[in-house]
């Protein structure tokens, strides 16, 4: 199954989930965790309309953020940071 599948399948079922729950299925927002995924699988991704990436470990998102960058600057992504900072790397 491709990137492009998967989304379609989560897309449908928030939109599902949030009509259940009495809720706007715009009003939520779907967060890829790209890590250990490739800068080419974020860009498949943001092809298929995904805009909002989380990252986990701060020198890996660096350097994916760059090359995906590099790769496609035209793309507009928002990128998050997900889970605990280290103490060594503030």
């Amino acid at each position: 199954m491709t990137i492009s599948a998967h989304l379609a399948q989560v897309r449908d079922t928030i939109a599902s989930s949030s009509r259940d729950a009495g809720r706007d299925p715009a009003s939520v927002t779907l967060l890829a965790v790209s890590k250990t995924f490739d800068p080419k699988a974020v860009i498949e991704a943001a092809d298929a309309g995904q805009r909002e990436f989380g990252e986990n470990y701060v020198h890996e998102a660096l350097d994916k953020i760059a090359s995906v960058k590099a790769l496609r600057p035209d793309l507009a992504l928002v990128w998050h940071f997900i889970g605990p900072l280290q103490s060594n790397k503030t």
